[in-house]
């Protein structure tokens, strides 16, 4: 996978760098076509992951706004693109205590085009496989 903003939301300390990742995501995110996706839902940390099955649906790219604001995203997102062509939105939400170790809600939101658009080439970004 290949991380689309300058750097993850993880890695940002200041308020600055925060707006910037917002407007990175924004611009990068209104270069996007609308097209219709199979989209898939995963927690990937250790407690949602064991209590939440992968959800699947369909859904217009235009609407992943509408998707993410379902989810714990507290901790912002960042955006990512694979070889594959999807779409990755990495999701964290609110922090938490599990089994004594301290851990964030996590998702993975993948959006795989239905069409054989690029999004690599509608984002004007040279992925090197």
């Amino acid at each position: 996978m290949h991380l689309l903003n300058s750097k993850s939301i993880m890695d940002i300390n200041t308020e600055e760098d925060w707006n910037k990742h917002i407007e990175e995501c924004d611009a990068l995110l209104s270069k996007l076509p609308n097209c219709e996706c199979y989209v898939t839902v995963d927690y990937i940390d250790t407690y949602n992951r064991s209590k939440h099955e992968t959800k699947e649906l369909k859904l217009d790219l235009e609407d992943y706004y509408s998707l993410l604001d379902t989810l714990d995203i507290k901790n912002g997102y960042d955006v990512l693109l694979t070889d594959d062509n999807q779409l990755v939105f990495k999701v964290f939400g609110g922090g938490y205590e599990y089994k004594g170790k301290f851990e964030m809600v996590k998702t993975l939101v993948v959006f795989n085009p239905k069409s054989n658009i690029s999004l690599a080439v509608e984002l004007g970004i040279n992925i090197q496989k």
